[in-house]
């Protein structure tokens, strides 16, 4: 399976624009016979899209997938997606035939709202996205227009159309363990109005009882590689690896200019000898990506203090800018000299590389979202080199039923297996389940697939990588 790439997938809509005309969509909400509602991991979403999108898919009938973005005429859209396509013959059993799929899959927003919606079913709802007379598509690639602009806050689009809708979720997908959503990890109401109260001690313990665990997710930290605006050489090309503590002291605001960062080169050489400062870039509470960084640099509800700082001041970084998605990260990275951040390993791009944490990891520059390209952090994950990586979870709602439980429960186990599960560099597989048997060292991969890991936390991100080889 091959990874599909939201930048590629607009760069095609745009390609194509001129050659072919929009087409209303042929399946909606109105007519789908079968609908699933996600929530939750902006980080997991290329490798969900990896699974649906391939020409192989098991859900999927090749040719027929589209995807659906959401659209405002103002500000930052929401991040909002929704697929539709043709089933495999007979995928919701012996002589069901085909039938007409609808996924819409909420990222906005990150992994909170993969677990609070769904276990404050039905009374806890959240915007989602409608496919309807609103949308069009070209190719692969639609968009729905959802109204003038979007509220991240309260949650709402202004001046919305039909294509939006506050809705429950059915499945929640979410980067850790219930568990590690609290305190500073927890959205206030100024970040996240319709989620509160924040989760209870009963509630975290009811999603978590409840969680079945997917994958073993990594993610990196990224710098920007451009030109800078004055049109100067690449500003962090050199910047190959920092200390884990160096990183730690960067989100906790102990230096606010590259030149006072020390290289990891056990010398007292500073990243750079002239005055570059510092933009860090990062996710806010309630992310996935953000509790997994809290606990990886500062043991967050592990024994350790959030020592993450959410704005710039003198003698302290020069900026710190909060986003509510993996994209609005990625432009983060990419539009701000001197800029640091971290993603889930499958988002390399051009303007950004990865580095190395402790001398562990991969580090370069990649053009593409593909396997290919960043298939070796999967291999020191898998080994036990790299320990930034965390066991993502999925959650259904309770009392979920019919297709949409049969659909839900063939993308949790498709998840799972090394041989049908998503190919994004992101990714390594447990070793449990239909993986135990493939949970060697050294590592045998299949050509095309990623590792299954000899390590795991065993559900519980606070401890190490347990061995399984």
């Amino acid at each position: 399976m091959k990874s599909i790439s939201i930048v590629a997938a607009a760069v095609s809509a745009a390609l194509f624009a001129g050659l072919a005309s929009a087409a209303a969509p042929s399946i909606t909400d109105a007519n789908a016979q079968v609908k699933l509602i996600i929530s939750g991991s902006s980080a997991f979403q290329a490798a969900f899209e990896s699974e649906l999108g391939s020409a192989t898919s098991s859900v999927c009938a090749s040719g027929s997938y589209i995807k659906y973005t959401a659209t405002v005429s103002s500000g930052s859209a929401p991040g909002l997606a929704a697929y539709t396509c043709n089933s495999q013959n007979n995928y919701f059993g012996a002589s069901t035939g085909v039938k007409t799929v609808l996924i819409a899959y909420r990222t906005e927003g990150g992994s909170i709202y993969g677990l609070t919606p769904v276990v404050r079913a039905p009374n806890n709802k959240v915007l989602r996205l409608v496919v309807d007379s609103n949308c069009s598509y070209t190719g692969t690639a639609g968009t729905c227009a959802a109204g003038t602009s979007y509220n991240v806050v309260t949650d709402v689009v202004a001046g919305a159309t039909s294509a939006v809708v506050d809705a429950n979720s059915d499945m929640g997908l979410a980067d850790l363990e219930a568990s590690q959503f609290q305190g500073t990890n927890y959205p206030d109401a100024s970040l996240a109005a319709k989620l509160q109260p924040a989760l209870s001690k009963a509630e975290r313990t009811s999603l978590n009882a409840s969680a079945t665990a997917l994958v073993l997710q990594s993610f990196a930290f990224y710098v920007r590689n451009t030109a800078s605006a004055s049109g100067a050489a690449l500003e962090l090309n050199n910047l190959t690896s920092l200390s884990r503590e160096t990183i730690g002291a960067i989100y906790s605001g102990v230096y606010n200019d590259w030149n006072q960062v020390p290289k990891n080169d056990g010398t007292s050489a500073t990243v750079v000898s002239t005055s570059l400062p510092i933009v860090a870039c990062r996710r806010e509470a309630g992310s996935g990506t953000q509790v997994s960084a809290s606990i990886f640099l500062h043991g967050t509800n592990c024994g350790g203090s959030d020592l993450f700082v959410t704005t710039g001041a003198p003698g302290n970084l020069n900026s710190v800018i909060t986003n509510t998605s993996t994209a609005n990260m990625r432009t983060c990275l990419t539009g701000n000299a001197g800029a640091i951040g971290y993603l889930s390993a499958e988002a390399g791009r051009t303007g950004l590389q990865m580095i190395k944490v402790d001398g562990q990891g991969v580090t370069g520059q990649t053009t593409a979202l593909t396997a290919a390209a960043l298939a070796p952090l999967g291999v020191a994950t898998a080994s036990g080199d790299y320990g930034f990586a965390y066991e993502l979870v999925a959650v259904k709602k309770s009392g979920l039923s019919g297709d949409s439980l049969t659909l839900a429960n063939a993308l949790i186990t498709t998840a799972k297996k090394q041989t049908s599960g998503p190919t994004t560099p992101n990714v390594t597989f447990l070793p449990t389940g239909d993986n135990a048997g493939n949970a060697v060292f050294p590592l045998t991969t299949p050509t095309g697939k990623q590792p299954v890991s000899c390590f795991s936390r065993s559900g519980n991100s606070c401890a190490p990588l347990n061995g399984a080889c």
